[in-house]
């Protein structure tokens, strides 16, 4: 997935919701077997994928509302 900037926190939210939505829709029946033939209409591992990163562009936009920007994680290894 691409990265968008500048969006907005309840636009991550409605997103995500739409994805998980997607998500249970799967998961109650829009897959079926026939035989040893089976037929899956939407990839359920795409759908969780877009799950998390809609999840974590809601993240960031709470984050960028309240201030605080991007999380990061700066470390120093002493040398001698």
């Amino acid at each position: 997935m691409s990265i968008i900037s500048n969006i907005s926190y309840q636009t991550a939210i409605r997103m995500r919701d739409s994805w998980m939505n997607a998500e249970m829709a799967v998961q109650n029946g829009q897959s079926y077997s026939i035989g040893n033939r089976s037929l899956t209409k939407a990839n359920l591992s795409d759908i969780r994928e877009a799950i998390q990163y809609w999840d974590r562009q809601a993240t960031k936009a709470q984050r960028k509302q309240k201030g605080r920007g991007s999380a990061r994680i700066k470390f120093v290894v002493p040398m001698d």
